[in-house]
């Protein structure tokens, strides 16, 4: 397992402190659990907006797509 050396801020440490005590952990557990549970917060948050943005962009095309077809109908009747 890799080592990594933090310099946290006194609030910091009294934080994961209290996680750590609530927890029945170590101090270095609950960091790393913190740490962890942030970073899959974080890439849930990335998917999510993701899935946005992809919905979105379909729905442009869909609205696209139907102002075409509208066109495209008006079109019809003139002819």
């Amino acid at each position: 397992m890799f080592r990594m050396n933090l310099t946290l801020s006194e609030d910091a440490l009294q934080r994961i402190s209290e996680h750590a005590s609530r927890w029945g952990i170590r101090r270095s557990a609950a960091a790393r659990r913190l740490i962890l549970e942030r970073i899959a917060d974080l890439e849930q948050e990335e998917h999510q907006r993701q899935l946005k943005a992809d919905y979105l962009a379909q729905r442009d095309d869909v609205d696209a797509l139907e102002e075409g077809a509208q066109l495209e109908l008006l079109g019809d009747d003139h002819d």
